[in-house]
């Protein structure tokens, strides 16, 4: 491919062919690598081109038909960055990237627009930081030959934790809504509608032949928790009232048709239940009406995917939707729910959320080395323990009115991260 490249460039800068130069071809070329549905095209120029025979229509493209879309670039890419001021700046530009980059040539470091665009700027370029708000969603194609993954990670890193990246597995420069990975297109989709991200970094590219031992053993699991769903009896889902905060949990779901109608799931699970008594459940409405029930860890199939419900000794550490390719997006809460109310703090405030979730984490993380010692010390008389692994003395002794008030410390900040569906098996379920 690449010997061919050159081959044909070469021969259309020694002589054009149907109106085509090596300049146009190396720039039609690169151009339509920009969507993986026109390399075909591409095929069909360089075929044309080598055996002399007329081009494929609409090759070269009318410069009328380009007039818009090449207006938005230029006020893109000439007010963003500043240009050279000077021919002699430019010639030596061209001659040194027909250099470094063969395959383009020097045509793109020669004179265009925006040598001539103005020096005024509307407003100051934007600075990325990791600083602000937690909401920022990213997608990003693996092979975009504009704007490649390696430049879009750096930007990644740049934005810290404000920043979530899904990378769908197709070239192209651009990925929502016209790619045709459904993972990613999903993704966006669920961020446009419900504010909610997938966690971390992921790639759009899950494949069930893909999957792991871990992955193997959820669908187990999933699988039990699905043959726990029973039909719903359609009754109305009731209002959240204010004096249910501490007993009630709800949850919802939208999810747009390929006609643009909307589909909204809600997750009903109350906080009273004796979960002792294995009778916790969660109830699924579908538009409004009780649609399923499940005892908890539930697992229910809707649209596209599985909604997955699990409760903690503090509250839901798992509500969310997730896709048939595996991406995982959380359930956004009632507004006027305690889960809606914590979320509603982090979007108003972001810094002292961060504040309260480091001070949970860090309570419970002192709660675990200060307890822990106290436990194991007794723990380790019993002579069948100490027979097998000896006794411990703990180095830790805590009077009594202290150690309950780590117990309700440890309580409460737990609850406080139940209240964000985070949960930590060590943690969490020390905890509790």
């Amino acid at each position: 491919m690449t010997a061919k490249f050159f081959e044909l460039a070469k021969r259309l800068d020694a002589k054009p062919v149907r109106g085509m130069d090596g300049t146009l071809f190396r720039g039609l070329t690169f151009d339509r690598l920009y969507s993986d549905a026109s390399m075909p095209s591409v095929a069909e120029m360089w075929q044309a081109l080598d055996r002399d025979r007329p081009l494929p229509p609409g090759t070269p493209p009318s410069m009328e038909d380009m007039e818009n879309s090449m207006a938005a670039r230029f006020y893109v890419i000439c007010s963003d960055s500043r240009w050279p001021g000077t021919v002699r700046e430019y010639q030596r530009d061209v001659a040194v990237d027909r250099l470094r980059y063969p395959m383009m040539g020097g045509s793109t470091a020669s004179i265009g627009p925006c040598a001539f665009w103005p020096d005024e700027r509307v407003e100051p370029p934007v600075r990325i930081g990791d600083r602000g708000a937690s909401n920022v969603l990213m997608v990003q194609n693996e092979r975009d030959p504009g704007t490649p993954l390696a430049g879009a990670l750096k930007l990644r890193q740049a934005f810290g934790k404000r920043a979530t990246m899904v990378t769908a597995d197709q070239g192209g420069h651009g990925v929502y809504p016209f790619g045709r990975n459904t993972c990613a297109n999903d993704a966006v989709t669920a961020f446009l509608v419900t504010g909610q991200r997938p966690h971390g970094t992921s790639p759009a590219r899950r494949s069930r032949a893909s999957k792991g031992g871990g992955d193997m053993l959820k669908d187990v699991r999933r699988r039990r928790a699905a043959q726990r769903v029973r039909p719903g009896d359609g009754r109305a889902l009731k209002r959240f009232r204010w004096w249910q905060l501490p007993f009630r949990a709800l949850f919802s779901l939208r999810l747009t048709h390929e006609d643009g109608r909307q589909t909204v799931y809600a997750v009903d699970v109350r906080h009273g239940q004796n979960q002792s008594s294995g009778k916790v459940k969660a109830d699924l409405y579908l538009d409004g009406r009780h649609h399923a029930e499940s005892r908890l860890p539930a697992a229910f199939p809707v649209r596209g995917g599985t909604v997955e419900v699990a409760m903690s000794a503090f509250g839901l550490k798992r509500c969310h939707y997730v896709t048939a390719e595996g991406t995982e997006f959380p359930l956004v809460p009632d507004p006027r729910s305690a889960e809606g109310r914590r979320a509603h703090l982090d979007r108003a405030h972001p810094a002292l959320s961060r504040a309260i979730s480091f001070l949970s984490a860090t309570v419970l993380l002192v709660a675990l080395a200060l307890l822990v010692p106290q436990i194991l010390g007794p723990v380790t008389q019993v002579d069948a323990v100490a027979q097998h692994i000896g006794t411990f003395t703990s180095p830790v002794r805590l009077p009594k009115w202290l150690n309950i008030t780590i117990g309700i410390a440890t309580a409460a900040a737990s609850t406080e991260r139940a209240l964000r569906l985070r949960h930590n098996r060590l943690l969490d379920g020390a905890a509790g």
